[in-house]
């Protein structure tokens, strides 16, 4: 299992790849949800690296709330309307 710390947020884990980059999963008045999702390369499992940080580069947020849990891969479908 991965250790949480808090390099968790930048940097991949050894043995582990990044397969989905950061991105913001909610926005509040105080902190932000990010996420970023990566790959073990042994078992080939996905962990989604869950953490919060403050909304403004002025503001003190120490505590991260880091969390990890598995998640698992699903394919999308994009459908485009044409006219005829």
């Amino acid at each position: 299992m991965i250790e949480i710390t808090e390099d968790l947020m930048w940097d991949d884990p050894e043995g582990y790849k990044t397969v989905q980059q950061s991105r913001v999963t909610y926005q509040g008045r105080w902190s932000v949800g990010m996420r970023r999702v990566v790959q073990c390369q042994t078992t080939g499992r996905f962990y989604g690296i869950y953490w919060t940080e403050g909304s403004t580069e002025r503001q003190d947020h120490e505590d991260h709330d880091i969390q990890v849990q598995e998640v698992f891969p699903y394919a999308t479908v994009d459908y485009d309307t044409v006219k005829r």
